[in-house]
């Protein structure tokens, strides 16, 4: 069966929600919902890892089934079609979106260390999950949706970057410059390390570094202190 039939065969999807509904019957009140989140994750890490090791079009669903010990049938229930999964994953377990999430830091953080955090926290999230990282490389380029969604993710991490560089330059710590393209070179090198170089074992020193020379042109002060 070839990937475009299973992807159509809403059949499935049927006998998939008739098995559901039967499970259900015989689940003890309050796990019904668990049980589902549950095995809805357990095919989105299948199918995680097999995208990651062989590709998106490599990967038939039934294979993703077998290693999340699901029914074919059932893998239609939770997603309609194989391009679902892959979208599923870009949207959820993305690092952009986490990356989002750790830019609350205190006001009277100083610009270096507001992007030191926020590139430290990036790498590490890479560093536990490497999967999703490798997937968006690899289908990227050949399907819409993902790059789609991870130009979007990137855009507003970039433009919070960018406005985290601008009260910098209100503050005093900056001279006035194109805050949005150092905001974008940022972003690039976080990408660059988490997805196709390998992650420092010192995370803190690299993006320290990366930080700094950004800045040196613009704070001399920031050269000094490594003697360069």
């Amino acid at each position: 069966m070839t990937d475009t039939r299973e992807d159509a065969d809403l059949s499935q999807q049927e006998n998939a929600g008739t098995l559901i509904e039967e499970v259900e019957e015989t689940s003890p009140k309050g796990k019904r919902r668990a049980s589902a989140e549950e095995t809805r994750e357990r095919i989105l890490d299948a199918a995680q890892h097999l995208f990651a090791v062989h590709g998106f079009d490599a990967t038939p669903t039934k294979a993703i089934a077998q290693r999340a010990e699901v029914p074919n049938s059932l893998i239609f229930y939770y997603f309609p079609t194989k391009k679902s999964i892959l979208e599923s994953l870009m949207n959820e377990r993305n690092m952009f979106p986490k990356l989002q999430a750790v830019m609350d830091i205190p006001h009277d953080a100083d610009i270096r260390s507001i992007l030191i955090h926020i590139g430290v926290r990036y790498l590490e999230a890479s560093r536990r999950n490497p999967e999703v990282p490798h997937i968006l490389l690899r289908e990227f380029r050949s399907h819409k949706g993902v790059a789609e969604s991870f130009k979007a993710f990137r855009e507003k991490v970039i433009t919070l970057i960018a406005s985290y560089l601008m009260k910098a330059v209100q503050a005093g710590e900056l001279q006035p410059g194109n805050m949005q393209v150092i905001a974008r070179v940022f972003v690039y090198n976080l990408v660059v390390m988490a997805s196709i170089d390998d992650i420092p074992d010192d995370p803190l020193r690299a993006i320290e570094d990366i930080v700094d020379v950004l800045f040196c042109y613009r704070q001399e002060h920031i050269c000094d202190r490594s003697g360069q």
